[in-house]
């Protein structure tokens, strides 16, 4: 759970709390969920025991696997909203973009050729496939472009300036298209997750805009309800302001609130296991944390983690002994929309009355202050 209050906070929702509930939003193999996705597959040309894979977009990673048997396999699980997968076999050459909701469909493939299998069954892949037909030719024709590029990294800067114009162009029409197909398909279920991809590329002004166009419907649903929270309660911290109530889990479930660390200077850091500058960050904040944590110095770190494995590889990789926590939604998580986090690390310095004394502040800099701090009390 994560709940947000304070004086800034509460005139930008208006004198009410955020409370948000952070759901599972993927389960594993197992038995099937009562409410949930599945995919019936029937593949031709493919041998019993055949692996086929479904991939989680977001995840970066595959999050089932199937083994063809008489001609079948099948994925299902449950999902949050809406969400892209990729279904492919161990060659990853060819793939079907799959659009998830929790219902079932179905899906023929011939030959191997994911990229030309047919699906019915399901609206929202429908919606989806409804797009492609309109992005997915311009994504081949950038990515003919990067493999131009490539050729031409030992060509004379005439070249590879006109194919960057051109990827440039492409990139142009793709968000163009994108737009267009928002705008004017706005009643679609799915709008709302492209506007919700796209918003960093849009500009908060244009996603405002096309935001303002959804019925009610779309912007209740689960990714109507993020872009609400990024567009209208969603603001960046600045030195001078106060610290809002925070309340996440640890790695062992326990809810954990910044308050509770009122009256000491806290360090806020964002941070994620994959990133190599914050893992080296971590060696300066474990010198910190070891020379000034009994001199009442906190951390209150917030992963921006999908999985729990590896937030917890991280922590004993790094030897952190300060308090984390997570949403374990990564970027798209409402702490990450609310705090407005573009990028890894992000720190921000908090004095004992919870207010925002310094951003960003890394390395032996935040030694130094945290020295300047301490100073009187180390004599």
């Amino acid at each position: 759970m994560l709940i947000l209050t304070n004086d800034k906070t509460s005139s930008l929702l208006r004198n009410k709390v955020i409370i948000i509930t952070i759901l599972l939003i993927l389960t594993g193999c197992g038995k099937p969920v009562e409410f949930g996705f599945e995919i019936n597959g029937s593949s031709f040309g493919f041998s019993d025991g055949t692996e086929v894979f479904l991939f989680d977009i977001e995840k970066g990673r595959d999050v089932q696997k199937s083994l063809v048997k008489e001609g079948k396999f099948r994925f299902y699980g449950s999902v949050e909203g809406i969400k892209k997968f990729l279904v492919h076999d161990s060659r990853f050459e060819l793939y079907k973009t799959v659009w998830l909701d929790n219902s079932s469909f179905q899906m023929k493939v011939s030959n191997g050729d994911f990229e030309s299998a047919s699906t019915s069954g399901s609206e929202i892949q429908r919606q989806g496939e409804k797009w492609e037909e309109r992005i997915i030719p311009l994504y081949k024709k950038r990515e003919q472009l990067y493999k131009k590029k490539e050729k031409a990294e030992g060509s004379g800067a005439a070249i590879k300036t006109s194919i960057k114009r051109d990827i440039q162009a492409v990139d142009k029409e793709i968000a163009n298209q994108n737009q267009s197909f928002i705008k004017n398909h706005s009643d679609l279920k799915i709008v709302s997750l492209l506007l919700f991809e796209s918003k960093e590329v849009f500009g908060k002004e244009i996603t405002k805009s096309l935001y303002s166009n959804f019925q009610k419907d779309i912007k209740l649903n689960y990714w109507g309800r993020k872009l609400d929270l990024y567009l209208n309660h969603s603001y960046t911290l600045s030195v001078g302001d106060t610290i809002p109530e925070i309340l996440l889990t640890d790695i062992s479930n326990k809810t954990i609130s910044i308050g509770a660390y009122r009256g000491a200077y806290v360090l806020l850091e964002f941070w994620e296991s994959s990133c190599h500058s914050c893992s080296d960050e971590n060696t300066f904040l474990r010198e910190a944390y070891r020379s000034y944590h009994h001199y009442g110095f906190e951390i209150y770190g917030i992963s921006l983690d999908h999985e729990k494995s590896s937030w917890q590889h991280s922590l004993e990789r790094d030897s952190v002994s300060w308090t984390t926590v997570s949403d374990l939604e990564g970027f798209n998580g409402d702490i990450a929309l609310c705090f407005q986090i573009e990028y890894l690390p992000l720190n921000y310095l908090i004095n004992p009355q919870g207010i925002v004394l310094l951003k960003n502040i890394r390395g032996r800099d935040l030694s130094e202050e945290l020295e300047k701090i301490y100073t009187p009390k180390t004599k």
